[in-house]
């Protein structure tokens, strides 16, 4: 995906995300939606249920946004593509979504190791004799070559691979950055990611913001009042429809 200029018609920057709010593309044209360009495409809710109350959100906090965009029953009625997935966290008897037929994943999450990197060898010749598949996610190449060298150390079979198949007896190392790994019992897979093996980086603290200037008089009060009110009156409705 890439930003473009209007008047060039010449490609600005790459972009791999980016988020858009459901508006109606031409004002006579109501019934077509970004949605309705995916017509060989995949489309994916990430929990629908969330992603509909945020909409609700949306609309009403101002009454200029239902002149552009779209309800949720509006906008699944623009939906042309083939294929719609849908993930949610709870199974719910309704998800806004119809025609969908629900399938029930069972996952564990994945241990800390805290850089015990023997305790690691260990999981992973366990995993492989229950006939898993291993899969470490890591993208720091020092930290992933570290790791190379305690499998061979080890015995254990592995490779290089940018995607997996099924090899129960091999552990792929990819390159790449996930947020936790996981375990799939039935379905044989145990990702393992690079914060579970060297923990997760801590976050810095921000620095603490300096005292005002004192309020001596009312009126200074309600100007800073007023402002903080549309202060955060701006931050929410530039958030409202992210999650």
């Amino acid at each position: 995906m890439r930003h473009f200029s209007v008047d060039t018609q010449r490609s600005i920057e790459t972009v791999d995300a980016y988020t858009v709010t459901p508006f109606f593309l031409t004002s006579d044209d109501a019934d077509s939606t970004l949605l309705s360009y995916a017509k060989d495409g995949l489309i994916i809710y990430d929990e629908p249920v969330r992603i509909q109350e945020a909409l609700k959100k949306f609309l009403k906090e101002d009454a200029t946004h239902r002149k552009q965009h779209c309800e949720w029953s509006e906008l699944q009625r623009s939906v042309e593509a083939k294929i719609e997935v849908a993930f949610t966290f709870m199974q719910q008897r309704s998800i806004g979504l119809a025609g969908f037929y629900p399938i029930g994943i069972q996952g564990k999450t994945m241990t800390s190791f805290e850089r015990q990197i023997p305790l690691l060898m260990d999981e992973i010749k366990q995993w492989q004799k229950l006939g898993n598949q291993v899969v470490l996610v890591i993208n720091n190449l020092q930290r992933r070559e570290g790791i190379e060298k305690a499998l061979h150390g080890d015995g254990i079979p592995y490779k290089l691979c940018e995607s997996w198949d099924f090899e129960p007896n091999t552990v792929h190392v990819m390159q790449g950055l996930l947020t936790d790994g996981f375990e799939l019992p039935h379905s044989h897979l145990v990702v393992v990611v690079e914060g579970n093996i060297y923990g997760q980086q801590k976050r810095k603290l921000r620095n603490k913001p300096k005292k005002g200037q004192e309020i001596n008089y009312f009126t200074d009060l309600s100007v800073e009042l007023f402002h903080r009110s549309v202060s955060w009156r701006l931050r929410c409705s530039q958030h409202a429809w992210y999650r």
